[in-house]
């Protein structure tokens, strides 16, 4: 049960007390569970650095212990990162292209992209320092990983040779499946997935996007539902 606020014409009614009645209105507002506003708390900020010869850096992903992944920006191409405290530790490079950080678990693996031989961004995970590059879906020239749960799963974005543009990927291990479209969406994406596999993003309609949370059932690869909104 929750105490609703008094409104301005109640507060004016009311008039000094003594300090035991005060005592006695703060013990019965906590039995009803009513919580007095606490202290804020204070917050401490970290400035992360950038790379030697880089202009800037960006945060993108942290895990339970605190480890960051991200990347630092030079003038053409891009490395990703993980922090431990402000240290930092480049992770490796596949192709000898640009690389970003996008997602990290509480082991410490990292999810992103990397540019291939072809020009191309590829979903990418990070055992400690060692990049694996992901497959597209089928004929796709382009994907990212954005996520990764405690499994090992990624979710991210492939496009593939018969399919739309962009479509929201689930990778276990290299392997890509797609998560498909609502009925008469353009195009679909994936932002987050949790420990049991279901992953969150967006199918993209005429008129703007749509929350979405796609979850594995039964003897079915995927199932995409539309978030409602309030």
């Amino acid at each position: 049960m929750r105490l609703g606020l008094l409104d301005g014409a109640a507060l004016r009614r009311y008039v000094p007390v003594s300090r035991s009645k005060m005592l006695l209105a703060v013990a019965v507002l906590a039995y009803f569970g009513f919580v007095l506003p606490s202290s804020a708390v204070e917050y401490t900020i970290t400035d992360l650095g950038t790379l030697p010869g880089s202009s800037y850096s960006l945060g993108q992903g942290i895990n339970n212990s605190g480890q960051v992944t991200g990347y630092s920006q030079f003038s053409s191409t891009s490395s990703a990162i993980v922090w431990n405290g402000s240290a930092s530790t480049v992770l490796g490079i596949p192709s000898g292209g640009a690389t970003r950080g996008f997602g990290i678990n509480n082991s410490g693996q990292v999810t992103g992209d990397s540019i291939g031989a072809d020009g191309q961004s590829h979903a990418t995970v990070w055992n400690g320092t060692t990049p694996s590059v992901l497959n597209t879906l089928p004929g796709g020239s382009f994907s990212q990983g954005l996520a990764i749960n405690n499994s090992g799963q990624v979710a991210g974005n492939s496009n593939s040779a018969a399919g739309p543009p962009l479509q929201a990927t689930i990778w276990n291990g290299t392997t890509p499946t797609a998560l498909g479209l609502l009925l008469g969406s353009a195009y679909s994406a994936a932002e987050g997935i949790n420990k049991s596999g279901q992953v969150v993003g967006f199918n993209y309609f005429s008129n703007g996007p749509t929350a979405t949370i796609s979850a594995p059932l039964p003897l079915l690869s995927g199932s995409c539902q539309v978030l409602s909104t309030p």
